[in-house]
């Protein structure tokens, strides 16, 4: 495709350089994507909690940079029905919602419910998998239980050599 793209596979001198520079972006895209995984592991496993999120299973983290693809490595659907980020910018609590569930779970509705219903600064919506609101650290410690110390996928810790690479 790129070489089409690139030079209409016509000359074979320029189809080689860009086979060798694509390969190298692939090369150089894959010890990034290895750092930023190595990264989350470490958020995960010193920021990261499962429990309950107003009453659904839930993964949750302190840091909510990055949407959902900071769980990528850690949500195992059968285990859990939302992905939880939250974070603190000095006067509020910034909330985001996410969830691959989304026959069952609408994030914009319960965002909506826990910001613009019941929470004190009435904000809160988006759509059925990503949804987000802000609140007050007394509201918001309410909404959450938290039931291990550790981020587990399959009920392995993350990083452990067993982890499960399903889900």
């Amino acid at each position: 495709f790129w070489n089409r793209v690139l030079n209409d596979g016509k000359d074979e001198h320029w189809t080689e350089v860009h086979a060798k520079v694509l390969a190298d972006a692939i090369e150089k895209g894959s010890v990034l994507k290895s750092c930023l995984d190595a990264k989350q592991d470490s958020k995960m496993k010193h920021c990261g909690f499962t429990g309950t999120f107003a009453g659904h299973k839930a993964v949750m983290i302190n840091d909510n940079s990055g949407g959902s693809l900071k769980f990528e490595r850690v949500f195992y659907p059968p285990d859990f029905d939302l992905m939880v980020g939250f974070e603190f910018d000095g006067s509020r609590w910034h909330v985001g919602l996410y969830t691959v569930h989304t026959d069952s779970i609408h994030c914009g509705n319960i965002a909506h419910r826990l910001g613009q219903v019941e929470g004190p600064y009435k904000t809160g919506g988006g759509h059925r998998g990503a949804a987000g609101f802000e609140t007050t650290w007394e509201h918001l410690s309410s909404l959450m239980v938290r039931d291990r110390d550790q981020v587990t996928k399959g009920g392995k810790p993350v990083g452990s050599t067993s982890e499960r690479k399903d889900g």
